[in-house]
Parts: C-alpha cells; structure tokens; sequence
C-alpha cells in the first residue's frame, strides 16, 4: 500500500508523469514476479503489475479524450 506522503507527491505530478510512474512501477512487480520462487508470490505480483498498468491506461484514456 502506498503511504501517504507518496499519495500526495504522485497527486502533484502532472497526467503524463504519473503515467510514467505508474508503468515503471509496473515493471519493476513484473521484474519481481520473474524472481519470485513461491508461485503465490510471483501471482500476487502479477496482479499489482497488471492494477498499474491499469492506472496508467485509464490516465492515458482520459489523456486521450482531451484532445
């Protein structure tokens, strides 16, 4: 889960750089999935690669509404 302070700092960032955020924060659980030796772990970590991505999407599709 994201502290608080993090919350905030990312809020500040404009659309585009959040979205970078969000994709290299992605990477890096698929990065630690390739790693991971329990299978519920390499899962779990799937998963949170796949809800960034997410969050970066949906930015970029509103992204792509405004213009």
């Amino acid at each position: 889960m994201i502290g608080g302070d993090t919350k905030l700092a990312l809020r500040a960032l404009s659309p585009h750089e959040r979205m970078g955020h969000y994709r290299q924060y992605a990477i890096t659980a698929l990065e630690r999935a390739e790693h991971a030796e329990c299978e519920g772990a390499k899962a779990t970590l799937l998963d949170i690669a796949a809800r960034w991505d997410g969050l970066a999407q949906n930015i970029e599709r509103r992204l792509d509404l405004l213009d």
